[in-house]
């Protein structure tokens, strides 16, 4: 509703609300047996800010980080028994209401040693 009185020229106060939304959500899973690897170390850093965070995974085996950031960003994995992986230029924008970022979910499959 909003949106449609914001493209009638109307303004209305948007409530973001308080939750912190990740900008990117990882599940790593082995590329020889399809299992999930919970014991990575992944590391996230923004290419075009400060921002470097390491994250551990959930109780659900996912790995999330940057929240409430927008930007380009880079992971780099390590895990024990896996070859090193990184990915570069993972583009996260904002919401419509530019209140949270797009969560951008990945799947990368680790390639035993």
């Amino acid at each position: 509703m909003i949106a449609v009185l914001a493209a009638l020229g109307c303004t209305a106060e948007v409530d973001c609300g308080t939750i912190a939304v990740p900008a990117l959500k990882l599940k790593l899973t082995d590329d020889v047996s399809g299992a999930a690897v919970c014991d990575a170390k992944v590391v996230i850093r923004a290419e075009t800010h400060d921002l470097t965070e390491e994250v551990s995974a959930g109780p659900d085996c996912i790995y999330s980080g940057a929240h409430q950031h927008t930007g380009s960003f880079s992971i780099t994995v390590s895990a024990p028994g896996y070859i090193t992986t990184a990915v570069e230029h993972i583009d996260v924008i904002n919401d419509a209401f530019n209140c949270h970022p797009v969560t951008r979910a990945l799947a990368l499959e680790l390639m035993p040693l």
